[in-house]
């Protein structure tokens, strides 16, 4: 079976997880896949590519249909959260295909690739892929509502706002705001330039993800929330929003992520330096110190012997 979590938080395949090995090759097969997966899990991204690149190797050496379409899949979703969705195409056709001679549902691969087509800001390509996953007649519901999320957001590309409005009461259905859904409603409020709405529910989807563990995602919705607290002219609230994500993306070991963050947080504190209290003054200042950290993990390492 195959694991699915909302918008945009990379599922992973389980393939081998509803039956014990059978074989020498399969108990291999199975320790290569809980090695992998642990390294996602920990959010060892490099590591869990190696370990998939691996595993998609033995998989396509069995010919085992279900185990190339899950290792392949699984291997683009890694690939997707390094920021290499390019080099993601061929695996997502290899997956759909496996997974369709192996009799499997495909609609999570077709999610996934209007992922990739979105960030490569392709939308009427991430469109297509969309209407696949919403047709495949067996499409879990939450795989369904996702689609209809990442087809609002493409819509959004497009500057069709009526389309995302309708993706968006597709994907509320069930009467549910999921995390994506809240994404999409925030992104609706910006293109209407209502900022305020945009940021609350930014903010309400920080605490969706949260709830969820999913603290990449989270940090990605504190920084969204800040900009649109900033643009309705809530400074403080704008830079408390963007420190949050910088500190998330500092302790999720992502340096390069968390110092923009915070330098715009500062950026917005001392444009209003004469109005900005105590609460304001503090809030700088830890900042600060922040910037001061992330300055001295990126700081390139001197050769050795100067």
């Amino acid at each position: 079976m195959r694991t699915v979590t909302l918008l945009l938080c990379l599922p992973l395949a389980a393939c081998g997880a509803t039956r014990p090995p059978e074989s020498p090759v399969d108990f291999e097969f199975g320790r290569l896949e809980e090695v992998a997966r642990g390294a996602f899990d920990r959010q060892e991204l490099p590591y869990a590519e190696l370990a998939f690149e691996r595993l998609l190797s033995e998989a396509r050496r069995t010919d085992d249909a279900g185990k190339i379409g899950n290792a392949a899949y699984n291997l683009a979703a890694v690939r997707y959260a390094l920021g290499k969705g390019e080099s993601t195409r061929g695996l997502l056709l290899e997956a759909r295909h496996e997974l369709a001679r192996a009799n499997r549902d495909t609609s999570e691969v077709d999610v996934l690739r209007a992922r990739t087509e979105l960030a490569a800001d392709r939308p009427d390509e991430a469109l297509a892929a969309c209407a696949q996953a919403v047709a495949d007649p067996d499409a879990p519901p939450v795989v369904r509502q996702e689609a209809h999320v990442l087809a609002g957001l493409a819509w959004l590309r497009r500057a069709d706002l009526p389309a995302a409005e309708a993706e968006l009461e597709a994907a509320r259905e069930d009467g549910a705001d999921t995390p994506g859904a809240l994404r999409l409603a925030a992104r609706l409020h910006e293109a209407r330039g209502e900022d305020e709405a945009a940021a609350r529910a930014f903010d309400r989807e920080a605490t969706a993800r949260q709830e969820r563990s999913e603290y990449g995602l989270m940090a990605e919705a504190l920084a969204l929330a800040g900009r649109s607290w900033l643009r309705a002219g809530r400074t403080l609230d704008g830079a408390d929003r963007l420190h949050r994500a910088a500190r998330t993306e500092h302790a999720r070991q992502r340096a390069e992520v968390a110092l923009p963050l915070a330098r715009e947080a500062i950026a917005a504190l001392m444009a209003q330096v004469e109005g900005l209290g105590e609460q304001g003054l503090d809030l700088a200042r830890r900042l600060e110190q922040l910037v001061l950290e992330l300055d001295a993990q990126l700081a390139p390492t001197p050769p050795a012997g100067e």
